[in-house]
């Protein structure tokens, strides 16, 4: 056990896949620093977040409750305005005599406004979030990178500021008397894939990228399934330009050339992150406080990087939306370090996880389940299904032409009434299974009758050692004869989560 209350080092960045070597040897990302802390940490297979796309997914874990709950399924609220007395989790810390400090993304920006202050964070050491444009491409580094890809150099990199300023924190800290919380929320390797040019140059062969090997989407997929993010942003647009502007849809395979540019990005941006978070951690494994700090890493949600028929983005239901990374060192508990469990767990878990790794009371109505038995025992489970969900709304009329999928809104500036469906898959085991429900706007509930049910898929994970992207979710199986039990099954595992109006 720790020898007092211990610190807490909390990183959160955002749209990282766990397609790194801390989960796969021959992953195409360099990310040398998130491989050491893998070695010293409990590394979490098979981890899901509760909803692909930020603020949802933020306010959900930051709460420990899920979308259903906080009702924050897209951009236009908080869990603050559903319940303003919930105790945050790093307010939980607070509350228990922690000096809380936080910076740049770990609630979506606004929501809830000011970053939860003064609530969730002490006021001796304001919340801090870096100056200039977050998203800022401007230049554009080479001839077929356009826009959404560019170079950043020192603290023009936004998340330069943010390590500077959480090693600067670090050192505070260590000044005080109090136990402390750090919460570092980087942006990369959200878009645009700003990076030093020496992150670029880590992948000077384009050609040699790889790309999704199965680049249609999944057979019998129901089309609300499908996502297509390029009407999201200009620059996307830009870059898709010059490569005589494809559409992103379901049949119709991405330019090879294209797909391997914005990987590039992607996977510079990664790296360019991983050397921000390498300087955090080798500021706390330097100080006295590195034997007594929990140190947590996670993603946001997934994103996918052309499988599914084109989609780049997370805001889907697939393994690759809604799978994250997910890495805790606990430093008293050695028989942790440097294993993977295969344990089902979910980003809603980390709260109630992390408060009784510290030793705190027990937070109450939180809607997680405590990881800490996987740490002494990681071969064993803590339940047996993890859950997602994503709305659809259908792409504004004006803005989507004959050639756009009718899905190509993420519905994050959409009013929760307004909502089409709303998707809620399972991942078990084995499988992974989602129903496409109609969404009643009057009650902001989905309809959870025979007739509200438009869409079903069945993927087999049998086999899925979690370092595959392209052999998973590729036919779906949901009116396949032979499954029917499954589907039986699993439909009253989705029913018994979430339809509230079973204890209405």
């Amino acid at each position: 056990a720790a020898a007092s209350k211990p610190n807490i080092l909390y990183i959160v960045v955002d749209d990282l896949r766990p397609q790194i070597t801390a989960y796969d040897i021959n992953a195409p990302m360099y990310t040398p620093n998130l491989d050491q802390f893998a070695k010293k940490s409990l590394v979490f297979n098979r981890a899901y977040c509760q909803q692909a796309v930020c603020s949802p997914s933020r306010n959900s874990f930051m709460t420990g409750r899920r979308p259903d709950t906080t009702k924050v399924w897209n951009f236009l609220t908080d869990f603050r305005k559903t319940n303003k007395d919930w105790v945050a989790f790093p307010q939980y810390f607070k509350e228990h005599g922690y000096e809380t400090t936080g910076m740049g993304k770990l609630y979506h920006p606004g929501h809830p406004p000011k970053d939860d202050e003064p609530y969730s964070w002490s006021q001796d050491y304001p919340y801090f979030e870096p100056n200039g444009q977050v998203g800022g491409c401007a230049n554009v580094p080479e001839k077929g990178v356009h826009n959404i890809s560019c170079y950043c150099e020192g603290v023009s990199c936004v998340d330069q500021q943010l390590a500077d300023l959480a090693v600067k924190r670090i050192d505070e800290m260590l000044e005080q008397p109090k136990p402390w919380f750090v919460g570092v929320g980087f942006h990369r390797p959200h878009v645009d894939w700003e990076a030093p040019k020496s992150s670029y140059d880590m992948y000077p062969n384009v050609s040699a990228i790889p790309i999704a090997l199965n680049k249609l989407a999944p057979k019998g997929m129901p089309p609300m399934a499908f996502y297509s993010w390029v009407l999201q942003t200009s620059k996307l647009r830009s870059t898709f330009s010059y490569f005589g502007s494809p559409q992103i849809l379901p049949d119709k395979p991405l330019p090879d050339a294209l797909v391997r540019n914005l990987r590039r990005g992607y996977f510079a941006s990664v790296h360019y992150i991983d050397q921000r978070i390498g300087e955090v951690l080798k500021k706390l494994n330097d100080s006295s406080a590195a034997n007594n700090t929990i140190v947590i890493f996670h993603g946001d949600h997934g994103w996918q990087l052309g499988e599914h028929g084109g989609i780049f983005g997370k805001q889907t239901n697939f393994e690759t939306g809604v799978r994250v990374p997910l890495m805790i060192h606990v430093p008293w508990i050695q028989q942790s370090h440097g294993v993977k469990t295969q344990a089902l767990v979910e980003l809603v878990d980390v709260y109630q996880t992390v408060a009784e790794l510290a030793g705190l009371p027990e937070p109450q109505g939180l809607e997680g389940t405590s990881m800490a038995p996987l740490f002494k025992e990681p071969t064993s489970s803590i339940k047996d299904y993890a859950f997602s969900q994503y709305p659809r709304c259908p792409c504004p009329k004006g803005i989507c032409d004959n050639n756009t999928p009718q899905w190509a809104d993420p519905c994050t500036e959409h009013k929760a009434s307004n909502f089409t469906y709303m998707g809620y898959t399972v991942r078990s085991d084995r499988w992974r299974f989602t129903e496409w429900r109609k969404w009643i706007g009057d009650t902001l509930k989905a309809d959870w009758t025979e007739s509200g049910l438009v869409g079903m898929e069945l993927y087999d994970h049998k086999g899925d050692p979690g370092n595959n992207y392209d052999m998973w979710e590729n036919v779906n199986v949901a009116k396949v004869d032979l499954y029917q039990d499954v589907v039986s099954q699993l439909k009253k595992v989705l029913k018994s989560q979430f339809d509230r109006t079973r204890s209405e």
